[in-house]
Formats: C-alpha cells, structure tokens, sequence
C-alpha cells in the first residue's frame, strides 16, 4: 500500500469560511486531484460554473501544484474588485 499524506481543505466565499475537510491522499496528490477526492462539487456546484483560485496557507497556487503533509488547500473566488480600489472609490464619494 502506498504512503499517505493528510491535508486540509477549505472553501471560503464572501469572505466566509463555507467548508473544511481532512482528507488523507496518497503522496504526490496534486491541489485538483484532492479536490474532487473531497466530494465538495456535491454541496458546492458553483465550483463548476465560477472562477476560483486556489491557494495554499495564503500562497496562490496553481490546481497541478504537487502537495506536502499537513498542508490547506484554500478555494477563493476571485475578487470581483480590488479592495484596494473599492476602499478608494468609497473615500472620493464621501469627499463629494
């Protein structure tokens, strides 16, 4: 039997914390192959249809990147604006 790593796996939408799982997967397990491992499209279809990024403790990822023990997988939607900007736009409306 080949040698397994465990992970953790998070979804966050809305700035929300949606959903957590442990998994075990076998070593040399990539970020999309423990996601469908996961089972979360069940609960989650709008993974199917939007666009997400992945993560790992915060390090954008790509879905091929290859995992380490103890790692968190995180699944952001992508921001729809910066927050930087929409910080700015709010000031400059208060300001006329």
């Amino acid at each position: 039997m080949g040698e397994y790593i465990s992970i953790e796996l998070i979804l966050i939408l809305d700035g929300e914390q949606e959903f957590e799982e442990k998994l075990l997967v076998p070593r040399g397990t990539v970020i999309m192959d423990a996601i469908l491992q996961s089972g979360i499209y069940k609960n989650h279809p709008e993974l199917h249809t939007n666009t997400f990024n992945f993560g790992v403790y915060g390090k954008e990822r790509d879905a091929d990147y290859l995992l380490s023990p103890n790692d968190r997988i995180e699944i952001y939607r992508e921001l729809a604006q910066d927050p930087k900007e929409r910080r700015k736009k709010l000031i400059s409306k208060k300001q006329t």
